[in-house]
């Protein structure tokens, strides 16, 4: 049952990679229980999925691979959050997902330092001749951790004061480092944690709509 409801979820997902291969070899497992009863496929929603087909995310996903196997430069133009497009010349090191995207980490020849990039935001790439060698400088754990990206700007600890059904839904999930969520009372919790990146911090605080209070910190009160 378990690895069913795991199928049907992988499945309905645009980012997950091996499809295919996962497929033929759930089909063979299906083959050896159909003699037995099985369990009615359980409905799993892929809320928010990105809006590039997952043909073009798989071809991004497929290049970069390439290019971190056989260290090979990648060109590429990148449309960036302020909404231009730049050329670059990048040097891929690891795919990774964070927030149910693919990012990949390396070294980007424009901006002379490492990076990060988006899969869904390249708009086309070329791949090169160019090798590249990883600098002894580069530490991965300084730019990736369990909580995804270290180097995504600055960590802002904020409060907020979360009611009405947000209240219980608000302790089911981690949404940065040191969390803590206070039951103040059934329709009312406090939420402390910290978290990165103006722009998602107010992305995250006005999906609660007025069921949150900002509590701390004064900037974000204020927006």
């Amino acid at each position: 049952e378990g690895l069913m409801q795991g199928f049907d979820y992988l499945l309905s997902r645009n980012d997950f990679m091996r499809k295919d291969d996962y497929s033929r070899a759930m089909a063979k497992i299906s083959s050896a229980l159909m003699a037995t009863d099985t369990p009615e496929n359980t409905l799993i929603a892929n809320r928010f999925p990105l809006a590039m087909p997952q043909e073009e995310i798989e071809e991004r996903y497929a290049a970069m691979a390439h290019c971190i196997a056989n260290k090979l430069a990648i060109e590429m133009e990148y449309l960036s959050l302020s909404n231009e497009v730049s050329k670059r010349i990048f040097h891929p090191y690891k795919l990774f997902m964070y927030n149910n995207a693919w990012f990949i980490i390396g070294f980007d020849e424009k901006r002379n330092d490492f990076r990060y990039f988006k899969l869904n935001r390249i708009q086309s790439f070329n791949i090169t001749n160019q090798k590249f060698r990883i600098p002894l400088t580069y530490n991965e754990r300084d730019f990736i951790d369990e909580f995804g990206m270290r180097q995504n700007g600055e960590w802002y600890p904020i409060k907020l004061k979360i009611t009405g059904k947000y209240a219980m839904l608000v302790k089911e999930r981690i949404y940065g480092k040191n969390q803590t969520v206070e039951a103040v009372d059934q329709n009312t919790s406090i939420l402390s944690v910290e978290m990165q990146n103006k722009e998602d911090i107010l992305v995250f605080v006005f999906g609660f709509g007025a069921n949150c209070e900002v509590l701390e910190p004064k900037w974000l009160r204020e927006e």
